[in-house]
């Protein structure tokens, strides 16, 4: 079941399905938001695990928030099971970082699930389809 937030009088979008359903196991894709914009939008390749996630912090998340905020922000990250990991958590820390903990479904959390819902319906605009993970 997918909840989202729309304004009082926005007719509600047509529903876009993938060709690709099932087809492949996915594409994940990391994004960094915050009040300063979009930071960074990463494909995430292979098992997403504590190693790879703290290597994708290190090189792109962890400089676009310092180079926007310096070292004064609060970090807020969706309940995705590997941001719970106290490999990550401990990493993070490391670097300064402190958290602000939400409950899955905040509407706080929505500018992320809006981008996707977005990045989505560009990749599948048209009922398009993909040959495989690479060219999707």
């Amino acid at each position: 079941m997918a909840y989202y937030w729309v304004q009082l009088g926005d007719e509600k979008d047509e529903v876009i399905y993938s060709n690709d359903y099932r087809k492949f196991k996915g594409v994940m894709v990391h994004a960094t938001i915050s009040k300063e914009g979009l930071h960074t939008v990463d494909r995430m390749y292979g098992e997403v695990n504590a190693e790879s996630s703290s290597g994708l912090l290190l090189s792109e998340v962890i400089p676009s928030i310092h180079a926007a905020h310096g070292t004064n922000f609060v970090y807020q990250m969706d309940n995705a099971s590997i941001n719970k990991k106290k490999e990550i958590i401990e990493y993070l820390e490391a670097y300064g970082f402190s958290f602000l903990n939400y409950p899955a479904l905040s509407p706080d959390l929505n500018p992320v699930e809006n981008f996707s819902t977005l990045l989505v319906r560009r990749v599948y605009a048209d009922g398009k389809s993909y040959t495989n993970e690479d060219v999707l």
